[in-house]
């Protein structure tokens, strides 16, 4: 099992080269308000806007497998995959969003090359595995695929930002109990105008 600590320490690591002001903007957006809107709607189904069908599966994969289930909440706990899909639809730009998805195909086409299958049919040991070994890789940068390693940043760097920042993360990971701005992300107002803390 990865540590949790050390996904935060790596995150930091690299953000300053792969965090931009649209993941910043995410942040403040997607992390309060989405989280709010999922836990209130969760009793209806999620309408994805971006994602399709094996996409959402693959990330709903890998996100569980960077923060996985134990005795606190997983990733898909939390609504992280619902959160990556509205980060892509809403405020990746456009070219942002299809190079993370060329990404996540390249990373699936070369699972499928490497084991004659595609990653969602290998074991969740042997699915484990791989991304344990992407992740060293990219940390390394011994990721020799461009693609897959700016998918996997991006990757990881939403679902901890995803899982962190919601209640459940803040709450139960972090021990967070304090206040939590509140944003206006109205399309009339500027991104992250403070209305209320």
């Amino acid at each position: 099992m990865m540590n949790r600590r050390q996904l935060i320490k790596s995150l930091l690591l690299t953000a300053g080269v792969a965090a931009s002001p649209t993941l910043i903007a995410a942040m403040a957006n997607g992390s309060h308000q989405h989280h709010m809107q999922h836990n209130q709607a969760s009793k209806s189904k999620y309408a994805y806007k971006f994602l399709s069908g094996k996409e959402i599966t693959l990330i709903s994969v890998i996100s569980e497998i960077i923060i996985p289930k134990t005795t606190t909440p997983g990733a898909n706990d939390v609504g992280v995959t619902e959160f990556i899909d509205l980060m892509l639809a809403d405020w990746y730009d456009d070219k942002d969003s299809w190079l993370f998805i060329e990404g996540l195909r390249s990373f699936n086409t070369l699972q499928a090359k490497k084991h004659r299958k595609e990653f969602l049919s290998l074991p969740a040991k042997q699915q484990f595995a791989e991304i344990e070994t992407l992740d060293a890789n990219v940390l390394t940068h011994k990721e020799t695929n461009a693609s897959i390693s700016n998918f996997y940043k991006q990757m990881k760097q939403l679902t901890l930002i995803g899982f962190y920042t919601s209640e459940q993360g803040m709450a139960k990971e972090l021990k967070y109990h304090g206040p939590i701005a509140e944003f206006d992300f109205s399309p009339s107002g500027p991104p992250g105008s403070l209305t209320r803390y």
